[in-house]
């Protein structure tokens, strides 16, 4: 007679192996094999969700692997532990992909030709590595403050190609053009005959003597003509306050 009791659940201590060691562990099997990179860049994606695994509270040992396979054509893995501890040995089986990632910066939105890029409209991600090419940008620093060469569309991995500096001075715009030598700065007066960036070289017209000379873009509206010729005290003495 049952007296009405129809379960009984017994409950005892153990110690759990959860969904994450199970995916470290199947990363740790991969890693610097077929051609994987460490384990931190590996995404491991299951085929089914894992679930816990339970085993003896005094068993301290880890997964083992008992049998292994990898395609490097679809990135598909099959992957067979021993479960330590206990007495039958209990096998359990996992499937699915595992990925090299590297950091990569993405757009969070799309992005038009001519745009100046912020912080705001980036986010770094782990992108699969056969997206990642010598001409991804990899290093936000690379991308923010930067103009858009064409329509620029949201989480995809750009090309050096696909962005350029903003312009800092534009052609035919009146320019502040600095003259530097150690202990002397001068100003005056330019016509930018060119677009540039900041660091490029362009050429630029000296509105008092219309001599063009060639400088560096510094700032917005700026441009640096730095003296590649050493002076001394008595040529300093002699300098005015414009130049050709």
């Amino acid at each position: 007679d049952t007296a009405g009791v129809t379960d009984i659940e017994v409950t005892r201590s153990a110690r759990e192996i959860t969904r994450r060691e199970i995916e470290q562990r199947v990363a740790k099997s991969y890693s610097g094999q077929y051609g994987l990179g460490e384990v931190s860049k590996l995404t491991i994606t299951f085929e089914r969700e894992p679930r816990s695994i339970l085993v003896d509270p005094q068993a301290t040992g880890d997964l083992q692997v008992v049998r292994s396979s990898y395609d490097p054509r679809n990135s598909r893995f099959d992957v067979t532990f021993s479960v330590p501890g206990n007495y039958t040995k209990q096998l359990v089986r996992y499937a699915g992909t595992v990925v090299e990632t590297v950091e990569a910066p993405v757009l969070v939105r799309p992005v038009n030709r001519g745009e100046v890029i912020r912080s705001s409209d980036i986010v770094v991600e782990r992108r699969p590595k056969s997206e990642v090419t010598v001409e991804t940008i990899t290093s936000p620093q690379d991308i923010i403050g930067y103009t858009a060469r064409l329509i620029l569309r949201a989480n995809q991995p750009l090309r050096r190609a696909d962005v350029v500096k903003p312009d800092l001075v534009k052609r035919d715009e009146f320019v502040t053009l600095f003259y530097q030598i150690p202990g002397i700065m001068l100003t005056i007066r330019g016509k930018a005959l060119e677009s540039g960036a900041e660091g490029d070289t362009i050429s630029v017209q000296n509105v008092q003597s219309k001599r063009n000379v060639q400088g560096v873009v510094t700032g917005p509206g700026q441009v640096t003509i730095m003296s590649a010729v050493p002076t001394t005290a008595a040529d300093n003495a002699n300098v005015t306050g414009s130049f050709a």
